[in-house]
């Protein structure tokens, strides 16, 4: 049986983001991992890649009431590369969209999830937000 690398995380805690600007989420548990190096608490934004290989990154993100323009971005590794996982011109609340995306990842590069909309949201329900990195094996 093959070795697989894969982490889950979760955001338990209600946030807010600011107006015309990307904001990386900070994860605040797990909800499955093959390996602590994946995600810790320490660099709570980054989902990292154990080995080389070949990763599906998964992004999921549900709207309260007033947001627009909403975007989901995953970028690599602080910037190097950068992938709009969705678009959601006007929440009138609960709309959702998920995305998922192959991407090459060496050993020790990472991803973060970050979320934007133009107007400013507060209390964001944690549990709006989710995201993975899945290792499909090597390239």
């Amino acid at each position: 049986m093959a070795e697989r690398h894969y982490v889950a995380v979760r955001k338990d805690d209600s946030y807010s983001l600011a107006a015309s600007r990307y904001t990386p989420l900070r994860w605040t548990g797990v909800d499955a991992r093959s390996g602590a190096s994946m995600w810790t608490p320490t660099n709570p934004t980054r989902l990292v890649a154990p080995v080389a290989g070949l990763y599906t990154a998964y992004a999921q993100q549900t709207w309260p009431g007033g947001a627009e323009q909403a975007r989901v971005l995953v970028i690599k590794n602080g910037g190097v590369q950068e992938w709009h996982m969705s678009f959601v011109a006007r929440s009138n609340g609960g709309q959702g969209n998920a995305a998922a995306l192959p991407v090459v990842l060496k050993a020790g590069d990472y991803i973060e999830v970050s979320r934007y909309t133009a107007a400013a949201l507060d209390n964001v329900p944690g549990r709006y937000s989710y995201a993975a990195l899945r290792w499909e094996g090597p390239t």
